[in-house]
């Protein structure tokens, strides 16, 4: 099953997004049961967050579930290295 899902995650109905590709959604609405962004939202801007979420939660059916985890942080948000990434505290996020 991983090797699977490691060399065509489209197989079982799955799609891989790019970080960056959070910024140009084109999702079918209300397509998708569940959606699962581990330790990816992290690395959307704060200033986009608020409309990269409604894009996931619009393709998502009734009673969907989007899952998210992100790592914490104490309110850090830019380039490290040559990653960006957004590091919310135990607060929620602005959005």
């Amino acid at each position: 099953m991983r090797s699977l899902l490691r060399n065509d995650p489209h197989a079982l109905g799955l799609q891989r997004l790019a970080p960056e590709d959070f910024l140009a959604l084109d999702l079918p609405s209300e397509n998708s049961e569940g959606l699962f962004a581990n330790a990816s939202l992290l690395h959307v801007p704060s200033r986009y967050l608020k409309a990269v979420l409604a894009a996931l939660f619009a393709t998502l059916v009734p009673g969907g579930v989007l899952f998210s985890s992100n790592p914490r942080g104490k309110g850090q948000e830019g380039w490290m290295d040559e990653r960006y990434g957004v590091y919310h505290d135990m607060g929620c996020p602005r959005v």
